[in-house]
């Protein structure tokens, strides 16, 4: 059996050579992506739009290796400090590391969204093929934390002792780039905006203020209108501010409304600091949950940890319903107009959460074929009297059909 090789062994050339190949490979397959795209691009679409591909790719790959930055000085620091026998410090560091790489990501695939057109005619293109150019980089560029995150966790699996894992990774994500490829512009036949989209998953946006909002609706827009409505299910989390006009929006291109329902309490020393920034009639309608139900918008509860280190389904139940907890002085109440049923505000924390996520066939609900997941409490949160709710605790904890906790 071959004895795994570690950071603290004493390499030979041969040793140093089985522990580098993996990675060596791992580079090799992450530089076939774009040549994949090419492929089926000059085959099945055109060569004008290979020559998009071809023109903006580099462009991509350079925001791409910020993550190898964040991976190569973030792995040195994690491998330096568990070298010196502070795992606890390591984890820290690697959390730190990767949430300052995620923000920078969304920074830069905010930037570069907005800025694909003008960078597109920096690189000489003009008529169809500028065209063709921002719309791949733009698709593609919705990908950008994630592609950074790709090139980050490369170096953290060697930094773990475990390259053979960061190559059967990246040899799935190729794999599943080659098929995604063939179904989206051989099957559906979405050509240009097809390759592109084979690179990406769901996008989770963190959005506050109205103009936020407004600026990502627009890109998901965008996206859909050229490889259309392919039920992705992209999400908005947060919406403090949303514009009347988007909020219709969000139900036309079925973007997920995240809403931490918890905050939209009216708090005196939080709503005047908001009155403050926004102007109470902005503060007052902030969290427009029920519009966006009206409108055809799926609303799902979010927590918000760790900023909320706890989270109460409970109490969320009861401020979807009431506006504030039945403990609490009426004042709290931010724009009654924006409760919603009990039924709905069950929904935001079970089925709408399930369905965000493409699972509502196999959780969410309570039905034969689904798995058992639930949480079982002493009220009738259909029936019973909102302050008797706000008391309920817990009975019992099914997890895939095993008791996993009980009172």
């Amino acid at each position: 059996m071959i004895r795994k090789i570690r950071l603290s062994d004493s390499f030979t050339c041969g040793k140093m050579l089985r522990f580098a190949l993996p990675s060596v490979v791992m580079n090799v397959f992450t530089s076939l992506y774009s040549v994949v795209d090419g492929f089926f691009v000059a085959n099945y679409v055109g060569t004008t739009e290979l020559a998009a591909v071809n023109l903006i790719m580099p462009v991509l790959n350079i925001l791409g290796t910020v993550g190898y930055m964040f991976g190569v000085g973030g792995s040195a620091l994690v491998a330096k400090t568990l070298g010196a026998k502070k795992p606890d410090r390591a984890n820290g560091l690697f959390s730190m590391i990767v949430l300052a790489s995620s923000c920078v990501g969304f920074l830069l695939l905010a930037a570069g969204f907005l800025l694909m057109p003008r960078i597109t005619a920096m690189l000489g293109a003009e008529g169809r093929l500028f065209t063709d150019s921002v719309l791949y980089g733009r698709i593609f560029i919705l990908a950008l934390p994630a592609w950074i995150l790709v090139y980050e966790f490369q170096l953290f699996f060697v930094a773990a002792e475990k390259p053979e894992l960061g190559l059967a990774v990246t040899v799935c994500a190729g794999l599943c780039n080659v098929l995604l490829d063939a179904l989206f512009i051989i099957g559906f036949r979405w050509g240009l905006a097809g390759a592109a989209a084979a690179h990406n998953m769901n996008v989770h946006i963190h959005s506050i203020g109205d103009g936020a909002t407004k600026a990502w609706i627009d890109a998901i827009a965008e996206a859909q209108s050229e490889t259309g409505n392919f039920d992705m299910r992209n999400a908005l989390a947060h919406l403090q501010e949303v514009a009347p006009e988007d909020v219709k929006r969000m139900g036309e291109y079925n973007v997920m409304a995240v809403c931490g329902i918890m905050w939209a309490m009216r708090l005196p020393a939080g709503f005047a600091q908001e009155v403050a920034y926004v102007g109470e009639e902005k503060s007052y309608n902030a969290y427009p949950v029920k519009s966006i139900i009206d409108a055809g918008g799926v609303v799902a509860n979010h927590s918000d940890y760790p900023v909320s280190p706890v989270f109460s389904a409970v109490q969320a139940f009861c401020l979807g319903v009431l506006k504030k907890l039945p403990s609490d002085p009426d004042d709290y109440i931010r724009n009654i107009d924006q409760a919603i049923s009990r039924h709905e505000a069950l929904k935001t924390l079970t089925s709408n959460v399930a369905y965000m996520w493409h699972e509502e066939d196999r959780m969410g609900t309570i039905s034969i074929g689904k798995l058992a997941n639930f949480a079982v409490l002493d009220k009738d949160f259909m029936r019973d009297d909102m302050s008797e709710i706000e008391k309920a605790s817990c009975l019992a904890t099914i997890v895939d059909g095993e008791e996993v906790y009980k009172a």
